[in-house]
């Protein structure tokens, strides 16, 4: 961010987003829920996604970071990503997709329709 945009966000009593939107093919998604500011931001940002992905140890419940996130559609991959916190977030277009999350190398897969009614799926992945 540069000086004057800090200084107008100061001066207008905003604040920047702490997640930034990525990009992967043709699929935008945001990824993080590290620190509370983070986890405000994805329940604001919740509506504007079509699939939710939530990680964390089966043991005692601490979420985890660092998974690697592969999403395909007709076996042609649309979205890779490493998720920066527990929660990874993507805006897909209706269709059937094979969701596959890696943690220290043990994997899992899950298959998810997303339909034009659909408000979110929602996967939560233990280890």
């Amino acid at each position: 961010m540069t000086a004057s945009a800090a200084l107008w966000l100061a001066l207008s009593g905003g604040t920047a987003s702490a997640i930034e939107e990525l990009t992967s093919g043709d699929v935008r998604y945001i990824t993080g829920g590290v620190g509370e500011n983070e986890k405000r931001e994805l329940l604001d940002r919740v509506s504007q996604y079509s699939l939710r992905i939530v990680t964390a140890r089966k043991a005692n419940g601490d979420f985890l970071a660092d998974c690697k996130v592969t999403i395909l559609r007709g076996g042609q991959t649309v979205l890779e990503a490493v998720m920066d916190g527990p929660v990874l977030m993507a805006r897909l277009p209706p269709g059937s997709y094979s969701v596959r999350i890696e943690f220290e190398g043990k994997a899992q897969e899950r298959a998810v329709k997303i339909t034009p009614k659909s408000l979110m799926n929602n996967l939560y992945l233990y280890w």
